[in-house]
């Protein structure tokens, strides 16, 4: 009697397994492209309101053709301007982040920004991107002029040359805002295995006092920058590594 009772479950908790099958179903690999809440707005140095920050794939998929679309109100509440532009990226690899800059070019509506919101549109670009572009070195420091600036070395370790290659910096104040943002470009083309050096100034000197630390990223037609392993997993990985050590100690005495 216990073992028919036993197969009249089994046969119930089958049949409910196979019915919760039957109304899930399988996840679909995705692009999300968000803007992250740290973006701030500025009058710049020619007068011009200045809307900078990042954007983040919190998918799975590579994102391309991203563009931020800004619309500006006065303190009443009304529409100024709705100036847009594309990211700095052509490409966002999933996990990724890149600098935005929209810029509201004339002055005298620029004079009226009170707030703004801002919206992002974007293409999945399923088939990827190939990662061969590492940043191998970086600095920074101040010329004749009190101009601050950022130079360091590109290298291509990829396997055909890397054309229109670009570096850009995301400037951050010590709450983490983005406060500037800023590209250059170190040469047309790089060759695989070579390398390539860059500078950068901070051409807006009063964003430059605010900026408290920056990200640095590069891109060109054929290939993503290789990431960086984050702090946290050095961290982890020295964790581990004393763990052991401390075991084998103890094993041994």
């Amino acid at each position: 009697m216990k073992r028919l009772v036993g197969f009249y479950m089994l046969i119930a908790l089958l049949n409910s397994v196979s019915l919760f099958a039957m109304f899930v179903s399988p996840v679909e690999a995705a692009a999300a492209v968000i803007i992250r809440d740290n973006h701030t707005g500025f009058i710049e140095d020619l007068g011009r309101y200045f809307i900078v920050g990042e954007v983040e794939n919190i998918g799975d998929v590579t994102a391309t053709n991203i563009w931020i679309w800004a619309t500006l109100y006065n303190s009443s509440g009304e529409v100024v301007a709705t100036p847009s532009n594309e990211i700095m990226m052509m490409f966002l690899l999933p996990g990724r982040k890149s600098p935005f800059g929209v810029l509201l070019w004339d002055t005298t509506k620029s004079a009226m920004v009170h707030h703004y919101t801002l919206d992002v549109t974007f293409s999945p670009y399923p088939q990827g991107r190939q990662q061969g572009l590492d940043i191998v070195s970086s600095s920074s420091y101040i010329d004749e002029t009190d101009l601050k600036h950022v130079n360091g070395t590109v290298r291509n370790i990829g396997s055909q040359t890397a054309t229109y290659v670009y570096v850009m910096a995301t400037c951050h104040n010590e709450t983490g805002y983005v406060v500037d943002v800023h590209y250059t470009f170190p040469g047309m083309t790089i060759a695989p295995g070579e390398t390539d050096s860059f500078d950068m100034p901070f051409v807006r000197r009063d964003r430059a006092l605010l900026t408290a630390w920056w990200d640095l990223a590069v891109e060109s037609d054929e290939y993503e920058m290789i990431p960086e392993f984050p702090f946290s997993i050095c961290v982890y990985a020295l964790i581990a590594a004393s763990s052991i050590i401390i075991v084998a100690r103890k094993r041994k005495f």
